[in-house]
């Protein structure tokens, strides 16, 4: 095997960690089978990873990064109006999260085993993702398709009202029905941010 940079070794175990987690679940996924996927000694995993949680934990921030940057995106996209904008950003992380639930169950073993130490872990991308639909909020303000006090707090309202959605103890179960139920309660938030 080509001897890689550090950098390029841990995204390798990321990599092969989330198809077993996935694939497998987490509570059947050892850090042996890991380093063996990888090509390497388990000492070499415990280089960047102190647990199989934290690998776990590794991978979920990593796809929400990934997930802001297509909300990024979306925001930047000028060929869609401020309304666009917000609803698709709203939607794309929760119904992502449902498609792959739906494509490989044991995901849902993976959240709830590390589900207590997700806030802390995910709070600075949330936050990030409140300030881009802020960003949207006040575009539409700038067009006049919205009115609202305050953008930032009007995206943390709109986030909480999202609870309820996010697998996976989500109150609407299947993706087409999670569609349908978010956007009923988009057209409840947008008929309320018209002027």
């Amino acid at each position: 095997m080509t001897r890689m940079l550090p950098e390029q070794t841990r995204e390798h175990i990321l990599d092969r960690a989330e198809q077993r987690f996935w694939t497998f679940g987490f509570k059947k996924t050892t850090i042996d089978e890991i380093a063996a996927d990888v090509h390497v000694g388990k000492g070499s995993i415990y280089q960047f990873f102190e647990s199989k949680e934290a690998i776990v934990l590794a991978t979920i921030a990593r796809h929400k990064r990934a997930l802001l940057q297509e909300q990024m995106c979306l925001c930047q996209d000028a060929t869609l109006s401020p309304v666009e904008k917000l609803c698709r950003c709203v939607k794309l992380p929760i119904l992502d999260t449902h498609r792959r639930f739906e494509e490989y169950p044991h995901g849902r073993d993976m959240v709830i085993s590390v589900h207590s130490s997700l806030p802390d872990l995910l709070q600075p991308l949330i936050e990030e993702e409140m300030t881009l639909l802020a960003k949207i909020l006040e575009e539409g303000r700038t067009q006049r398709d919205f009115a609202f006090d305050n953008a930032l707090e009007t995206a943390w309202d709109i986030r909480n009202m999202t609870y309820g959605f996010w697998p996976p103890y989500s109150c609407v179960q299947g993706t087409a029905a999670v569609n349908t139920a978010l956007d009923h309660l988009l057209h409840f938030v947008l008929r309320g941010l018209h002027t």
